[in-house]
């Protein structure tokens, strides 16, 4: 960073402020990223304790509220990212739990419907077993019981 101190400030503040915004894309929420982020605001608030404590010595006052103020702002996007992916986290498990919960009911309201299954296969099996056999296959006994039927109504119109 080149320039003025007011002027170097200046742009980080509002780089930091633009960067801070929720519209800006901050890149896919994982828990990597999470971690990442969750590690930089815990480094900034490491060194902005350390200055604090620094600070209880009087030392160029000015430089210090800018430095706080810096940290601070740094710590703002990042805490922006924290929020936004447990936001989109919670979004997301609320969109899984109602799904889950279609799941269990369709499942529920199918339940009864299989148990009509069994006796369908049965019924199926039934009548393929119908149409396998010929329809009007006779047994030997049944044909010469027929026949002499046939017969002996024979005989009797002569």
């Amino acid at each position: 960073m080149k320039g003025t101190p007011a002027r170097v400030l200046d742009s980080f503040l509002t780089n930091r402020i633009l960067n801070a915004f929720p519209s800006r894309v901050f890149g896919r929420v994982t828990i990597v990223n999470l971690a990442k982020w969750a590690l930089e605001l815990a480094v900034y608030f490491h060194v902005y304790v350390s200055v604090l404590k620094v600070m209880l010595i009087p030392v160029q006052h000015l430089q210090m509220v800018m430095f706080m103020t810096i940290i601070l702002l740094r710590m703002i996007p990042t805490l922006t990212r924290i929020l936004l992916a447990l936001f989109h986290w919670y979004k997301l498990m609320k969109m899984m739990i109602t799904m889950t919960a279609l799941i269990i009911q369709t499942t529920n309201l199918m339940i009864p419907m299989l148990n009509i299954i069994p006796g369908m296969i049965i019924r199926m099996k039934r009548n393929l077993k119908m149409r396998m056999k010929p329809r009007h296959q006779m047994t030997n006994q049944k044909l010469q019981a027929a026949l002499l039927r046939n017969n002996m109504d024979l005989k009797l119109l002569v």
